[in-house]
């Protein structure tokens, strides 16, 4: 059957050579996700690394090393994963990128590095808030549930465990579902609440079938030891269910402590404890048969078996010590939680002050534009007043000729009336600086533009005055017209002064001036 198996994946790998290496590549990863391992690498082995490109390249080596890792190889370093790492972040994939993360951080736990695993993990957790793909967000908080777990953080396992379960019940996937629940059951057991984690426990079971074969082991395992206390028998049951499967440490340590209970032959349990040291495949395996062994011999009052496995325990210890770097993983995930909202503190003061600067650039840059727009009709206005002047002028002289020439006076007046309409703008901008005068305000900070706006409005009120001034004085500039209109307005020295922000000795020369201007 498994001969068919393979040649259908071969025969399946053949009909899509046709896809483009990425494609190939995407599909490759997809069956990873979906654990059909033997189907991934046959299809690995048809593509040729050599010829793809550098983001080719670099998905090509991240599958290599997922498919290491799901098929429990050791992966040799991670300099492989690092130039994964710099490839996806030059090309702001995050989702390769997260993953990416996601691989060093497990190498580096494996290898012992523990500050350094944390680091990445959080990095990778940090840039899966950005993506969809819940399978590699799964994987994230799974992983620092377990970790925070074994290092006894069961408050933080614990806040990842509850995210681990709300993302899998959202991705609707049993299997996550019952590792979820495992997890806090675990986390339960070891902060000494054992009636939550039988609670936990119990919904697991509904789920252990929707588990792979392969991984229902560590389940059965778990059951084994946790139901031991209350009975024996339904332990020995799942032990066995997990043996069956799997010959395994755990499962063999489990019944040497269930036979222990039972009271049979001493042989029986050692070779059992044999068969447990013999079976454990990893340190941190080893570590925990060898812990239990010790305690059953010492329950069992055979200290010279207690020593013997005291000594080797403490041996997996020191190899551990030297192995794995001092660390405080509590504060390793803080002050990387810390730096991160630094960084977006940092990052959000960044744009405000970006913000701030636009919308200054932009304020400036309106009051720029509407001084030229203000200027410009300060210019048209001129143009009109002096067109209005002439077609006045016209207008008389042809009513003293006195010939029919009623249409060229009728279109001379329609003239004048338009030039006056466009005047709505400087008119309503000089009303308001007239009304800023007659409630006591000042000049101060006015340019010209406002003193002729002032002055157009102020045409409206005394037409004639404001044509004396400009007929008989010699160019008066606006400011002047503007002294000019405030004695006129019946204002004394002090009034004047106080308005245009200058001293009453300056008004007296101000005065002596213009009368000298006078033609």
């Amino acid at each position: 059957m498994k001969r068919l198996f393979l040649v259908f994946a071969v025969t399946l790998c053949v009909l899509t050579a046709c896809n483009t290496d990425r494609d190939r590549l995407i599909e490759i990863n997809g069956y990873l996700n979906d654990n059909r391992l033997d189907t991934a690498q046959i299809c690995l082995n048809m593509v040729s690394p050599n010829d793809l490109s550098e983001y080719d390249r670099a998905l090509y080596n991240l599958i290599t090393v997922k498919l290491d890792h799901l098929s429990y190889n050791p992966v040799p370093s991670d300099a492989i994963i690092r130039t994964c790492i710099d490839v996806f972040t030059r090309f702001d994939d995050k989702e390769r990128l997260a993953e990416s993360l996601y691989y060093q951080a497990v190498t580096n736990y494996e290898e012992g590095h523990v500050p350094q695993a944390f680091t990445a993990m959080k990095k990778a957790e940090a840039v899966a808030q950005d993506i969809d793909d819940l399978n590699i967000r799964h994987k994230i908080f799974e992983s620092l549930t377990d970790w925070n777990m074994t290092e006894h953080q069961y408050q933080l396992a614990m806040t990842y465990g509850k995210r681990n379960l709300a993302l899998s019940t959202l991705a609707n996937n049993n299997n996550w579902i019952a590792y979820a629940l495992v997890f806090i059951s675990q986390i339960y057991s070891g902060m000494g609440k054992r009636d939550s984690a039988s609670h936990y426990l119990d919904k697991c079971v509904a789920y252990i079938e929707d588990v792979p074969d392969s991984q229902r082991v560590d389940f059965y395992n778990y059951i084994a030891a946790l139901t031991m206390k209350t009975d024996l028998s339904a332990a020995h049951a799942y032990a066995m269910k997990g043996n069956d499967i799997r010959p395994n440490s755990l499962s063999y340590i489990t019944l040497a402590k269930i036979r222990c209970r039972e009271g049979v032959d001493n042989a029986i349990i050692d070779s059992l404890c044999d068969k447990a040291n013999e079976l454990a495949s990893n340190p941190g395996e080893r570590k925990y048969v060898l812990q239990q062994t010790m305690r059953l011999y010492e329950e069992q009052k055979r200290f010279d078996k207690a020593t013997f496995a005291s000594m080797a325990y403490c041996g997996v210890l020191d190899d551990e010590a030297k192995l794995r770097e001092e660390h405080d993983v509590r504060n390793v995930q803080a002050a990387y939680d810390y730096d991160m909202k630094e960084l977006s503190i940092k990052r959000n003061i960044k744009f405000c002050i970006i913000a701030a600067i636009i919308m200054v650039l932009a304020t400036v840059l309106l009051i720029l534009y509407d001084r030229h727009c203000m200027k410009q009709q300060i210019k048209a206005n001129k143009q009109r007043k002096l067109l209005i002047k002439e077609y006045q002028q016209s207008i008389g002289e042809l009513e003293k000729q006195n010939k029919d020439l009623d249409n060229k006076i009728t279109y001379l007046t329609n003239r004048i009336a338009h030039f006056h309409e466009e005047q709505p703008k400087i008119l309503q901008d000089g009303r308001k600086l007239y009304d800023h005068i007659m409630d006591g305000g000042t000049t101060e900070n006015w340019e010209d533009e406002d003193y002729f706006c002032f002055i157009e409005y102020f045409r409206i009120i005394d037409f004639n005055f404001v044509t004396h001034l400009e007929e008989d004085y010699n160019n008066l500039s606006n400011r002047n017209m503007m002294f000019m209109i405030l004695f006129h307005m019946n204002k004394n020295d002090e009034e004047v002064a106080k308005i245009m922000r200058v001293s009453e000795d300056s008004i007296r020369m101000t005065k002596k001036r213009l009368r000298e201007k006078r033609e």
